[in-house]
């Protein structure tokens, strides 16, 4: 076992906290969907307390904060790991880039659609390519994963 100081167990904890902020970023636009029942329903939500507009605008700047994570704690482990494997990260970068796209433009659509009824309408259409957005961030997360795991497995550890 890791020690939790050792710098392996940091960028792993960086990389997993990164993962949790970047996808709770995302459910924060299926909140803002939710909106109009959630306000009728009297529940507390994020988006019931910022409004749609803000709540998308928060949602990419944890989604951007948690990409930024992501990246550094891969890097970390990868470094650690074996120094080939930091060529994987473009592929995590680009994931995280389509991840983050569909919120970005909705993020730029509230300030040319300040109607909240209609920036939903807006909303709700694009909700129906919601669940790649998750995939789209985590695919180069599950390779990396997966490339790590299968170095540590057949003793490839530090640099080639």
């Amino acid at each position: 076992p890791l020690p939790f100081f050792a710098f392996y167990s940091q960028m792993f904890l960086l990389t997993a906290v990164g993962i949790t902020i970047g996808h709770y970023a995302l459910i924060l636009i299926s909140q803002a969907e939710d909106l109009p029942a959630d306000r009728e329903m009297h529940l507390i939500t994020p988006a019931v307390r910022w409004g749609a507009h803000r709540t998308v605008i928060y949602s990419l700047g944890l989604n951007l904060f948690g990409s930024v994570l992501i990246i550094a704690g891969l890097a970390g482990l990868f470094v650690v790991t074996n120094v080939w494997l930091l060529l994987l990260l473009p592929l995590v970068a680009v994931g995280r880039y389509f991840s983050m796209r569909e919120v970005a433009r909705l993020a730029r659509r509230t300030r040319f659609v300040p109607d909240e009824g209609m920036f939903m309408l807006e909303l709700r259409d694009r909700m129906q390519t919601y669940p790649l957005w998750h995939a789209y961030g985590l695919a180069g997360v599950l390779i990396s994963g997966l490339c790590i795991l299968v170095v540590h497995s057949l003793h490839l550890i530090g640099s080639l």
